[in-house]
């Protein structure tokens, strides 16, 4: 078994790497149809495969320099394993939160909805 550190992850929003981002988690899921029946032995069943989607959500610092995500934003989405290594799809920004504490550094957390299919480059890890 082969495993991967995340020191080399990174997200590219459009063009434009988003920096200082610390964590991010890509959320993958698909819709299941119940298929339960009176042969099904006392156990529910989930026979259909529906509509998948995936959430992306990451965290970090603010860089004064580099502005922020807006609300609303569509644009082509890259999560990084590796070098090149990645997940890619389209989003649309969902939420923004900026978070000022005295005792730390300006945070901040993003939320995407991906749209359409969702793809994985370069034997990025399942």
């Amino acid at each position: 078994m082969a495993v991967v550190s995340g020191q080399d992850g990174k997200i590219t929003v459009g063009t434009t790497d988003l920096v200082l981002i610390t964590k991010w988690d890509l959320d993958l899921a698909a819709e299941t149809t119940e298929t339960t029946n009176f042969d099904s032995s006392g156990y529910r069943e989930y026979g259909v495969v529906g509509l998948k989607s995936g959430t992306v959500s990451c965290d970090g610092y603010v860089d004064s320099t580099k502005g922020t995500l807006a609300v609303g934003q569509s644009a082509a989405v890259k999560l990084y394993v590796g070098d090149s290594s990645y997940y890619g799809g389209t989003g649309v920004v969902k939420s923004v939160k900026v978070t000022n504490d005295s005792r730390d550094i300006l945070a901040c957390s993003y939320t995407i909805e991906l749209s359409g299919a969702i793809t994985e480059v370069t034997g990025a890890i399942s």
